[in-house]
């Protein structure tokens, strides 16, 4: 997805083809009314397990109903939800691989309509060929080939977070993954006595299970990030703790 520049990229994109080709059809007829596809589409990343030398790919139809969006392209489409109120410039995937880029003229297209489109094709940057898109099946480590069923597992500082399109997230990061033990890790100094990594089994991660300190009645924590550390002791003050008053001593008469 080439966006170094930001939306400066994407507002110049209004006025160029990309990432269609220079010679595609720009405008659709509809009735009395012209649309311009140069300011719809605004960039793309598109993918294929295979593409035969001669193959287009290109936008094939544009359909409203009376919320969504949808772009026919080359064996997929895309689907803008409430197009007419979303905000841009919006990225849409297909579930798959491929992301468009629509910009904000999208909500200028009427409901209920569908537009038929041809000889507007995509640029060859912009449209990929990556014939193994089903998984892993096989793992090489140093010399070693592993092949048949593979299991991941997570490990110290690593934590692997399955996604509903059958991916895996591998995260990394001090409070990722197992716990470190209380204990020699590869060869690192023992941490027992100045290492806190969990508290009861609770873990703080940064998707949630955060470990709260909170000073209660006299009680102050404060925080040292520079030294990795934080400072928990009392915070009385001289008012809270009463002066022990002695009375005069009786006279010896």
């Amino acid at each position: 997805m080439s966006n170094s520049s930001g939306l400066d990229w994407l507002n110049e994109n209004e006025y160029r083809a990309y990432p269609l080709t220079s010679d595609s059809t720009r405008f659709i007829i509809k009735g009395e009314n012209s649309y311009d596809l140069y300011q719809l589409i605004l960039d793309a990343l598109l993918v294929y397990p295979s593409i035969a030398d001669d193959e287009i790919i290109e936008i094939t139809q544009l359909t409203t109903t009376g919320t969504d969006l949808i772009i026919s392209v080359t064996g997929t489409t895309f689907t803008i939800p409430n197009y007419i109120s979303a905000t841009y410039p919006y990225y849409v995937r297909d579930g798959n691989y491929n992301l468009l880029t629509i910009g904000c003229y999208a909500n200028t297209l009427p409901i209920n309509n569908t537009f038929y489109v041809s000889g507007t094709e995509f640029e060859s940057s912009v449209v990929n060929e990556i014939p193994s898109t089903l998984g892993v099946n096989q793992l090489s480590i140093s010399t070693t080939n592993l092949t048949g069923d593979i299991t991941l597992l997570e490990g110290y500082q690593v934590s692997l977070i399955p996604n509903s399109n059958k991916t895996i997230n591998i995260e990394v990061g001090r409070n990722e993954g197992e716990v470190l033990p209380c204990g020699d890790v590869l060869g690192l100094e023992t941490d027992c006595n100045t290492v806190i990594s969990s508290i009861n089994g609770a873990t703080p991660n940064k998707t949630g299970g955060i470990i709260k300190f909170i000073g209660q009645n006299h009680v102050v924590v404060l925080d040292d990030p520079n030294n990795n550390r934080i400072y928990i002791g009392f915070d009385f003050k001289l008012s809270d703790v009463p002066t022990q008053q002695l009375s005069n001593p009786t006279p010896l008469i």
